[in-house]
C-alpha cells in the first residue's frame, strides 16, 4: 500500500528497509521539505491517538524521497 497522508502505528515488530525493531513506533510523515521521512522509536509509553498492529509493519522506501514509501501489514 503506498500512502497518501501521514500514518504513526505501535507494532510488535517494525521492519524498515530489512533493519527489524522490536515494538517499535513508525512515523511515515511529509515534511516541511516536502519530502517523506520514515522514524522508527522503540516503544517507551502509550500515546493517545497511537494505532497499534499486533503482527509486523514492512515498510520500504528511501529517507527524503519524493514518493511516499511503500507499508505492508501483515
Amino acid at each position: 500500500m503506498i500512502i497518501k497522508q501521514a500514518l504513526r502505528v505501535l507494532a510488535h515488530k517494525v521492519v524498515y528497509n530489512g533493519v527489524v525493531h522490536s515494538m517499535a513506533v513508525a512515523c511515515v510523515y511529509v515534511g516541511a521539505d516536502g519530502l517523506w521521512h520514515v522514524e522508527i522509536v522503540p516503544f517507551e509509553c502509550e500515546t493517545e491517538g497511537t494505532s497499534f498492529h499486533s503482527g509486523t509493519l514492512y515498510i520500504t522506501g528511501a529517507e527524503g524521497a519524493e514518493t511516499a514509501p511503500e507499508v505492508l501489514f501483515s
